[in-house]
């Protein structure tokens, strides 16, 4: 990708913080992540690596209460 691709870039607001987002981000997005990156992965969907790990187990195995990530996400969610 050149500097011409993303530059200059603009300001977008993300959770009321102001960003540097390249210039157009739908391309940029498309040619980091794929022509695809806007659709719901596919069910078994590995995240994270190619080891064919999920990110359920990732979680689980590096300790990740997922309860509490659960607990956490309903709060934010109710308070938007």
């Amino acid at each position: 990708m050149k500097a011409e691709d993303v530059l200059p870039t603009a300001a977008a607001d993300s959770e009321g913080l102001s960003v540097s987002v390249p210039k157009p981000p739908d391309a940029c997005l498309q040619r980091i992540y794929g022509g695809n990156y806007m659709d719901y992965p596919p069910d078994g969907f590995s995240h994270h690596g190619k080891d064919g790990a999920g990110l359920a187990d990732r979680a689980g195995n590096s300790g990740t209460d997922m309860q509490e990530v659960l607990r956490t996400l309903e709060s934010i969610y109710q308070n938007l």
